[in-house]
Order: structure tokens, then C-alpha cells, then sequence
């Protein structure tokens, strides 16, 4: 939809054309054995919801392949009445996966064939028609995802999109600022979107009417960057032939970005503050001040704090900038906004090459999710714009998203049975116990030792993690923050 078809309509019906559609967000495989394909509706949107890929087999020879070739997490069993065979089939999937859990599901559940189903190492083992809520409560599956926050679309015809809680932490501190004139200092690695932001706190605020400009500091000569800030008035330099009006001036009743600020010379600095403190600019040869109206912003993707220890960056300048901080996390730290850039980007360029709409595999979705994104935002719009390029019949290809990911070499814990330096071949059961150890060591990591986190995590009841967690001799308090 054009911008202009956008301002014809209300508010409301902007919001509505802007909410994100619902999307899987495929961190999780379901094959749901299902000999009719007659899944329940209200149960697949209920587990979509919390995350689930789902797949419908209607034979056991699927049921097993799908297994066999693709890690699942869970198994959704259909149990008929009157079946024997379904207690061999449950035994042998429990046999043949060591990462799987499994549920039956019995058309007519009896209390026999129940205690069968939990004897046998079953999740769970319900009626086909038992309340959704119920069985996913029982199983301690995750809860549905908060409700969306419509996308953010710019002046520029970018549209800002994300459901992480940092997102919404921002968004919720730029609609405090709206009102306000502090500086914001913008905080991130390279390819996060600080521009973007600061575009988004502009046009969100009392300036957005007046200019936006971003200056990058690193990337003007030392002894331009001053002229190119303030100005120079006629004969200040050789190559002064005339006056010369600033950014500070240019922008003046907007907005004004120093990105990368951390590059800025140490005499501009006392300048700079100079400025922030005074609201007034003074030309390059020039003793008239100028009376400045400018919210400034600064971006780096460098620790200024470490900067300010060593005698690069200016304390009181820091401190200036840093009225408001904003810290934009890395890709990696909130992947559950990864399908919403996909899906905008591959809109974008699917638009933009005339292309059909290409389906995304799970596999294609699993390699984008694991994925560490060192270039963030910017590495995933190329990725997505390669790959829809390359497409063949309007399929993203495995080949084709992330190639020299398959080049990495998986790194395994020193105590692993898997580590390339161990010579003596690993038992079954010694690799089950790696990877278990591993993985609980990792989500503690994460969750900072809180057990809850780490059942909400993977999947698993609290019971059964600290059953584990004893088990493989993990103790949580030895990862909680002191």
C-alpha cells in the first residue's frame, strides 16, 4: 500500500493495516501422527502460538521419516480404539530419539491405556477431546506470545518492526520522550539500526516537524568535521570564499544525529559541549554567537565508558550526551523478531524484483534462527535480498541463505564424548548425557540459575528439570548473579 492510500484512512484503520499478521515463529517442530490429517483447528492455532512448526503425518512410515530426518521436539500420537500396536510404535520412537518428547492422544481414553501411555515414557496422554487449555497447561508448554505492537512506519517509508521486550522497551521510552528536548545517547553494535532509531525518536517528538540530519563523525577529516558542525563565515580558512552555514544551523527546530560519536577529536568535544550547554553555536573565524534550537542525538557502536577511562572521550561530555541511554541488542539476543524482518524484507524485495512470494522451509527457518548475525540487521536485509534474488521457482533455497554458515565447525564441550580429541568411541548413553548437560548448562546460563525460566525454556515441567539438574549434577545457584 502507497503512503498516500496509508493517509487516507484513520488511525485505527492505519493501526490495523500496519499490525504485524500472525506468524510462525518456528523455534520448535511438532509432527502430530494423525491418521485422518484431521488435525484440530483450535489446538494447531493454539501451539503455533506458543512457537510450534507443525506437521501432519497421516501414516506411521511418515511419522518415522520425519523423525529419522529432522529433529523434533514433540510427538502428538493419535491413539484409535481397539489399537495394540500403538504401545510398540511409542516404544520404538522412544528408542530411536533421544530429544523427543510424546503425548498420546486417545479418541476414547480409558484409565488403562492411559497408565500404558505414561509407562511407556509419554509427555502426557489425553483425550482427542479434551480442553486445549487444559493440555497445555499440563504439559508446561510456553505461553502464547503478548499481543503485537503495530510496526512503526517512517517518513522514509521504512517501517520499524519488532516484538522482542527490548523492542517494546523502546518504544515505550521514545512515547515518554515525545514531549521531551533531552539528549539520547544510542548505544549498539555496527548494523543494529541506531540510525533508524534516532529517525524514529525524531519524527515521534515535538521536533518532527523541523529537519533530521546524521553526521557521521568518524568519517569527516578532522579539520573539516568543525566547519561541517558549525559553520565558517567568509575568509576564516584558505577555501573560505564565502560563508558557509553549519548542520547546527541547517537543522535548526529538528533533529541532529552524531553517529559514531566516539570518533569525535578531543578539542571538538570541549565545542560540542559548549554547545549543548549554551544552545548557541559559534562560526568557524566567527566571534557572533547563533542561537541554536537542535535536539541532539549520538550514536556509537563503541563503550564510551571505556573510552572516557582512557582519556579519549570527555567525562562531562559523556555525561551530556547520556541524559537518556538507549542500548540496541544484537540480533542474537532477540531472535523472535528474526521472522518479522524476514517476512518485511522478503516483501521488500520480492516487490522490488517482480518476484512471487517464496515459501520458507523449516530448515531455512531453523538455519536463520541459529544463526549469530554478527552483522545484525544489515547482514539479515542482504541475506534476505540474496536469497530472493537467487531464488528458483519462488523457493528460498537452503544453498542460498547463509552459505558459509555450513563451513562452521560445531564447537563441543571439553568434557563431550563428541570432542574431535577423544579417540575412544562414545556409547549412546554418553552422548545423550553431553548433550543434556550441555544444553541445561546453557539455559541456565541464560536464565541466570532460575529454574523456572529454564522449564519454560525447554519445555519441561519444573519437576522434571530439577530431577535432571540432580541428575547431571547442575546446580543453579552456582549460576545466579550475585
Amino acid at each position: 500500500m502507497g503512503n498516500s492510500q496509508l493517509k487516507d484512512k484513520s488511525p485505527q484503520d492505519q493501526a490495523e493495516t500496519l499490525a504485524p499478521k500472525p506468524i510462525v515463529f518456528p523455534s520448535r517442530r511438532l509432527v502430530a501422527f494423525w491418521p485422518t490429517a484431521n488435525f484440530p483447528k483450535d489446538l494447531r492455532q493454539a501451539l503455533e502460538a506458543r512457537g510450534f512448526w507443525i506437521d501432519v503425518v497421516a501414516s506411521q512410515d511418515g511419522l518415522f521419516e520425519l523423525i529419522a530426518n529432522h529433529r523434533v521436539d514433540i510427538v502428538f500420537y493419535y491413539v484409535a480404539p481397539a489399537t495394540n500396536e500403538w504401545k510398540e510404535d511409542l516404544a520404538r520412537i522412544l528408542r530411536d530419539s533421544m530429544s523427543t518428547r510424546f503425548v498420546a492422544m486417545i479418541e476414547s481414553p480409558t484409565p488403562v491405556t492411559i497408565v500404558h501411555a505414561m509407562k511407556l515414557g509419554a509427555a502426557g496422554a489425553f483425550g482427542i477431546h479434551d480442553s486445549t487449555d487444559a493440555l497445555l497447561n499440563e504439559l508446561a508448554m510456553d505461553a502464547p506470545v503478548p499481543p503485537p505492537i503495530a510496526p512503526l512506519r517512517l517518513q522514509s517509508g521504512t517501517i520499524l518492526v519488532g516484538q522482542s521486550e527490548s523492542i517494546r522497551h523502546l518504544r515505550a521510552l521514545m512515547e515518554r520522550l515525545q514531549t521531551a528536548d533531552s539528549t539520547v545517547l544510542i548505544t549498539g553494535e555496527s548494523g543494529t539500526g541506531k540510525e533508524l532509531i534516532a529517525q524514529a525518536i525524531h519524527e515521534s517528538s515535538q521536533f518532527k516537524e523541523g529537519p533530521f540530519r546524521a553526521v557521521n563523525c568518524g568519517a569527516i577529516p578532522e579539520n573539516l568535521l568543525e566547519s561541517e558542525l558549525f559553520g565558517h563565515v567568509k575568509g576564516a580558512f584558505t577555501d573560505a570564499k564565502v560563508d558557509h552555514k553549519g548542520i547546527f544551523e541547517a537543522c535548526n527546530g529538528g533533529t541532529l544525529l552524531l553517529d559514531e560519536v566516539g570518533d569525535m577529536p578531543i578539542l571538538l568535544q570541549v565545542k560540542l559541549l559548549r554547545v549543548l550547554e549554551e544552545r548557541q553555536i559559534t562560526p568557524v573565524g566567527s566571534t557572533e554567537p547563533i542561537p541554536v534550537n537542535v535536539r541532539v542525538l549520538a550514536s556509537t557502536n563503541r563503550e564510551l565508558d571505556e573510552l572516557v577511562t582512557e582519556g579519549k572521550f570527555r567525562r562531562d561530555l559523556f555525561f551530556r550526551l547520556a541524559v537518556v541511554r538507549f542500548r540496541l541488542p544484537p540480533l542474537r539476543e532477540r531472535r523472535e523478531d528474526i521472522p518479522l524482518l524476514v517476512n518485511q524484507y522478503r516483501e521488500h524485495f520480492c516487490k522490488r524484483f517482480g518476484r512471487p512470494m517464496p515459501p520458507i522451509s523449516f530448515e531455512v527457518w531453523s538455519r536463520l534462527l541459529a544463526y549469530n548475525w554478527p552483522g545484525n540487521v544489515r547482514e539479515l536485509r542482504n541475506v534476505i535480498e540474496r536469497s530472493v534474488a537467487l531464488s528458483v521457482d519462488g523457493n528460498l533455497n537452503l544453498e542460498d541463505v547463509l552459505p558459509e554458515a555450513k563451513e562452521e565447525k560445531l564447537a563441543f564441550p571439553q568434557f563431550c564424548p563428541l570432542n574431535p580429541v577423544n579417540t575412544k568411541p562414545a556409547t549412546y548413553q554418553e552422548i545423550r548425557t553431553c548433550c543434556e548437560k550441555s544444553y541445561l548448562t546453557r539455559l541456565l546460563q541464560l536464565s541466570e540459575g532460575n529454574v523456572s525460566e529454564v522449564a519454560r525454556l525447554s519445555g519441561r515441567h519444573r519437576t522434571e528439570i530439577y530431577r535432571q539438574l540432580e541428575k547431571l549434577a547442575l546446580d543453579p545457584k552456582k549460576f545466579q548473579k550475585s
